[in-house]
């Protein structure tokens, strides 16, 4: 049958970078980063605006052999950059659970990364449903919104907080110039990886 409805051309709406106001966690999940169930183990937080803007955060398994020897071209500690990775991709997850339960809770411990992942949302719980957050999204080096990786700089926050976020020199919120050959891919959108590759 040939319509056209309120919702004919509609298109899902995605939070652009710039600090946003009263957003949702709809979900802390561990799951497939890929839809076809052909990819990795992920941890995923999924956000949502008042308006049903969304964005996803996702962390992935830091591959120890693989970033030893990226590091390996340009520094003569590649061990002390893989435990600095260790700890930003700890780092981060800890600042997102302390938004929404106490910071001395947020404690864990994991012989594996699916093991991880499953104690980090079982940390969290519902903790954060009827929650709101204020939170800050940035672009990285390929113009994919993104959490920035490094908590140095709070970018996230409960909205029962004064709030102190702020979009500082080193966050890049102005897109650069688009390549019209580049493909995008969501499940490549991570913050790991890209920080990763700024290194060298």
């Amino acid at each position: 049958m040939y319509n056209i409805t309120q919702e004919t051309g509609a298109t899902e709406k995605y939070l652009n970078p710039g600090i946003h106001q009263n957003i949702k966690i709809v979900n802390i999940v561990k799951e497939n980063s890929k839809k076809d169930n052909t990819g990795s183990t992920v941890l995923r937080f999924y956000f949502e605006a008042e308006d049903g803007a969304t964005f996803n955060h996702t962390e992935f398994e830091i591959d120890p052999e693989k970033t030893i020897q990226a590091a390996k071209g340009w520094t003569d500690k590649p061990e002390e950059f893989l435990a600095q990775k260790f700890e930003e991709l700890a780092a981060r997850i800890k600042h997102i659970l302390s938004a929404f339960m106490p910071e001395d809770q947020v404690i864990l411990s994991a012989n594996g990364w699916g093991e991880y992942c499953d104690k980090v949302v079982a940390l969290a719980g519902n903790m954060y449903q009827d929650q709101k957050f204020r939170i800050k999204l940035v672009y990285n080096k390929k113009d994919y919104t993104t959490l920035p990786t490094k908590t140095f700089s709070p970018f996230i926050q409960n909205m029962e907080e004064s709030d102190r976020l702020a979009i500082t020199k080193y966050d890049r919120v102005v897109a650069a110039q688009p390549d019209t050959e580049a493909q995008y891919d969501a499940d490549d959108n991570f913050a790991g990886d890209d920080d990763l590759d700024e290194e060298f």
